[in-house]
C-alpha cells in the first residue's frame, strides 16, 4: 500500500510537472504571438501612412500639371498680344 501511494505520488508530480512544462510554453507561445501581433499593426500604420503619402504627392503632381498648363495659356495669351501689338 506504501509503494502504491509512493507510485501514485510520484505520478502525479510527473503530471504536474508535465502541465507546468505544457503551460509555460503555452505562456511563451502567447508572448511570441503579441510580439508577432504588435510588429503587424506597426507594420500597417507605415503602409497606410506611406499610401497616404502618396496619395499627397499624386495630389501635389496634378496640381504642378494644372499649374504648369496655367503658365502655357498665360505665355500663349502674352505672345498672341505681343504679336497683334507689333502689326
Amino acid at each position: 500500500m506504501v509503494q502504491s501511494t509512493k507510485n501514485l505520488k510520484d505520478d502525479l508530480r510527473g503530471i504536474l510537472g508535465q502541465i507546468k512544462d505544457l503551460t509555460d510554453n503555452l505562456k511563451e507561445r502567447a508572448l511570441s504571438l503579441t510580439k508577432l501581433s504588435t510588429d503587424s499593426s506597426i507594420r500597417t500604420e507605415e503602409v497606410a501612412d506611406a499610401m497616404e503619402s502618396l496619395a499627397e504627392q499624386s495630389n501635389m503632381a496634378k496640381e504642378v500639371s494644372d499649374l504648369s498648363t496655367d503658365l502655357n495659356d498665360i505665355s500663349e495669351n502674352i505672345n498672341k498680344a505681343v504679336n497683334r501689338f507689333h502689326m
